[in-house]
């Protein structure tokens, strides 16, 4: 199967939102409904070298020393030894520097993980060393810092992203290695909508039925998926939008291509 990673939506959003926030050094959350291909639209800023960057990926247990270890292990940067072992603050303090005076951008993929305490260290480094971040989620990333971090809310600019049409969908399920008939198309599109990653969970568990009857994927193998994967739950309707507290700022252009402004 192919891994290309085309120049989707998300890939060009995210590309101009990255950029924007390591040129500006601001604080830039990018949200959009699981499926809809942002960490591989993340991998493909992560792939260029346009500026420099530090890519973290969250987890469960993320917290502030993993975090401030990874920013560490990209400087060079060793806490120490048990006889001279560097505390949290102070490496934290030293990491600043570091970021002011490199200007990395950091992303955080699925930062709708990361914990309070984790944002507001984020927005530290952000106030005191004009450090450029692009923090990557899902729906819920946005009302998670407006409903609990308020101080951060009021910094950020934000962009939701959309789910994909029709034929960019099938465009990325062709470049995975995807052949698909009219009758596998309609059923995947009706179900999935514009979220690639629900239409590639649907048709590995589809081959993986034809597969042990003996067969050819076909639409039936689709409609058994089906019955298993959850129908995914519907992006918001109307146009993308990139937003801060105090209104829109920008409008999209039938080129796709973004004018940004800066936030009253």
């Amino acid at each position: 199967m192919e891994t290309e990673i085309l120049s989707t939506k998300p890939v060009r959003h995210m590309i101009q939102l990255s950029e924007l926030a390591w040129r500006k050094r601001q604080m830039v959350i990018y949200s959009g409904r699981t499926g809809i291909g942002k960490s591989d639209a993340l991998a493909r800023v992560s792939a260029s070298n346009h500026f420099p960057k530090i890519m973290l990926r969250c987890r469960a247990t993320t917290r502030n020393s993993e975090i401030l270890n990874q920013i560490a292990l990209h400087f060079g940067v060793s806490r120490g030894n048990s006889n001279r072992y560097l505390s949290n603050g102070k490496l934290y303090s030293i990491l600043g520097e570091r970021l002011r005076d490199s200007g990395d951008l950091i992303a955080i993929d699925e930062a709708d993980r990361l914990a309070d305490s984790t944002f507001e260290m984020l927005r530290d480094f952000f106030d005191e060393y004009g450090v450029g971040m692009l923090l990557v989620g899902n729906e819920n990333l946005e009302p998670k810092i407006d409903a609990q971090l308020e101080r951060l809310a009021r910094r950020i600019y934000r962009f939701h992203e959309t789910d994909l049409k029709q034929p960019e969908l099938f465009q990325v399920l062709e470049a995975k290695g995807y052949r698909l008939g009219e009758d596998e198309m309609k059923l995947l599109w009706d179900y999935c909508g514009g979220s690639p990653g629900w239409a590639l969970a649907v048709l590995r568990l589809a081959d993986e039925i034809a597969a042990r009857n003996g067969v050819e994927r076909c639409a039936r193998d689709v409609l058994g998926a089906m019955k298993i994967i959850p129908k995914p739950r519907r992006g918001a309707a109307g146009p993308n939008s990139f937003v801060r507290r105090d209104g829109p700022l920008y409008r999209q252009r039938p080129s796709l291509t973004l004018t940004l402004k800066e936030p009253a």
